[in-house]
């Protein structure tokens, strides 16, 4: 190997670690609840709640969650299918905590716990 080409290869590997090392240390801004066929995450920092449907069941996804400061029940809902998703908007707030449901008519729903967002 050239000296040359030894120069690039060690500027590739640290390039590459670094890339790493930075992206395993950048923070994340989202809450997850999953179930069969439902996963419920936060968006925009933490203030809204994105809801996908996972499964080609049949079924709509949904997503129950509450706001900080606030003890109103708030739902959204998919309706177009396997990886559809259905989003909220944003309380300044923020979110506290979500679940994720499969809407099964005339049965119960299966639903996550709630997961907390802080």
């Amino acid at each position: 190997m050239s000296k040359h080409s030894k120069a690039w290869f060690k500027t590739a590997i640290i390039a590459v670690t670094t890339a790493g090392v930075l992206g395993a240390t950048a923070p994340a801004f989202s809450a997850t609840a999953e179930v069969s066929g439902a996963r419920a995450t936060t968006h925009s920092q933490d203030k809204g709640v994105e809801v996908t449907d996972t499964r080609m069941d049949g079924f709509n996804a949904y997503s129950n969650f509450f706001v900080v400061g606030s003890n109103t029940r708030h739902r959204i809902e998919t309706q177009e299918g396997k990886n559809s998703s259905a989003r909220s908007g944003t309380w300044s707030s923020g979110i506290e905590k979500l679940r994720a449901c499969t809407n099964v008519p005339l049965w119960p729903d299966n639903c996550s716990t709630y997961e907390n967002v802080s």
